[in-house]
């Protein structure tokens, strides 16, 4: 059985930003030379933890329409978007990457084994 598509968006999100030098804060994306870009723009090489899940998002649906639907769809689990990017700002990379841990727990017991 193939996992809903929020779920494979939280997970390749996560892997996008699990390498704290490809995570960032108060901007949703940046690229290689520190300029903020789209998170959905191919320059991207770094993500916040929203940014991280609209790129997924892209990714997987191809257009930018439809990837801020799945994005905003997928981060209705973690709360909102603002708790989410508030943990992103003020507490951390450990912080983030626990809550996308804690997230995808609750639909894939024991993801972390």
């Amino acid at each position: 059985m193939s996992k809903p598509i929020h779920i494979q968006i939280i997970e390749k999100a996560r892997s996008l930003i699990q390498d704290e030098k490809k995570w960032c804060r108060s901007q949703m994306a940046f690229d290689s030379y520190g300029t903020p870009v789209c998170p959905t723009d191919d320059a991207a090489s770094k993500w916040c933890a929203y940014g991280a899940l609209e790129a997924a998002a892209h990714n997987m649906a191809g257009d930018s329409g439809r990837a801020i639907d799945l994005a905003v769809i997928a981060v209705k689990h973690f709360g909102d978007s603002d708790a989410l990017m508030r943990v992103n700002d003020t507490k951390g990379h450990a912080a983030v990457l626990a809550m996308f841990d804690e997230v995808l727990e609750r639909f894939i017991p024991h993801h972390l084994s």
